[in-house]
């Protein structure tokens, strides 16, 4: 039903294009009426869309099947990584302020985030 309004929009629109405009109006007046019926289609497909995926039951099981392992396992993988990083804001603060390397302790950070990555690889299931 929604692609057919939006079919009748698009047919009046082409019967406006060809007729000849009575005086004092506007083409934009004509135009304005080709985007009511294309304004309903698109809201009724959006709601049947948003419908479609409440009732998506395989995507749901799916879901919520490995959902808790998966949290499980992103909680891990964000804890390790955060001590990561902690660990590389230590170890730049320890190379700045105790060694005065400040121009290289800069270089704790992007080891941190590689052992991340890895840690991630590694955690990960897929």
């Amino acid at each position: 039903m929604a692609i057919g309004l939006i079919l009748c929009g698009v047919i009046y629109e082409g019967f406006v294009e060809g007729m000849q405009l009575p005086a004092r109006f506007e083409e934009d007046i004509f135009h304005c009426v080709f985007m009511i019926p294309v304004t309903i289609a698109v809201t009724m497909l959006v709601y049947i869309g948003c419908q479609k995926e409440k009732y998506d039951i395989e995507k749901y099981n799916k879901k919520n099947h490995n959902e808790g392992l998966a949290k499980k396992r992103g909680t891990l993988i964000g804890k390790i990584s955060s001590v990561i990083m902690l660990i590389a804001v230590i170890v730049f603060f320890l190379l700045g302020f105790v060694g005065n390397y400040w121009n290289i302790s800069w270089i704790a950070f992007p080891v941190g985030g590689i052992l991340c990555g890895i840690v991630s690889i590694i955690l990960a299931k897929e």
